[in-house]
């Protein structure tokens, strides 16, 4: 069963309310990856937001609201890249879109906060060449 896409932000009052969800701001590289019209796409691009709910992506590529993917993200923390399965796509203006990230765990969200702030606090940047997939 598929769930209505959201065309325009004014069409989902529920979307309006999720981008009132306080909001760190900073940025990490990832890849994302996923299938869109039977074609595997996969791009690079850089987290530009977290919120509790999902991200805030600018990307290489156009997406669809609606579009599922998993992103891998490089964090400063010198751990694995973390892997997200189960990203879709929930607004998109050009190469920018917002990602509503359903099972984020309490951990993971803890550590892309975390990370996040750090990197902002200690000016870091992390490529997304240190990424392995």
């Amino acid at each position: 069963m598929s769930t209505p896409s959201c065309v325009e932000q004014q069409e989902c009052p529920s979307q309006q309310n999720r981008r009132q969800a306080n909001r760190e701001f900073g940025s990490f590289e990832l890849i994302y990856s996923g299938m869109d019209a039977c074609q595997i796409l996969i791009g690079d691009g850089v987290m530009t937001d977290l919120s509790r709910n999902g991200i805030g992506i600018q990307g290489e590529h156009m997406l669809r609201v609606g579009m599922e993917f998993s992103l891998f993200v490089a964090l400063p923390d010198d751990a694995d890249p973390l892997c997200i399965i189960d990203a879709r796509v929930v607004w998109a203006a050009g190469n920018r879109f917002g990602v509503e990230i359903p099972g984020l765990s309490t951990a993971a969200y803890a550590r892309l906060k975390e990370n996040l702030r750090n990197s902002v606090r200690l000016g870091c940047a992390v490529s997304a060449d240190t990424i392995t997939v």
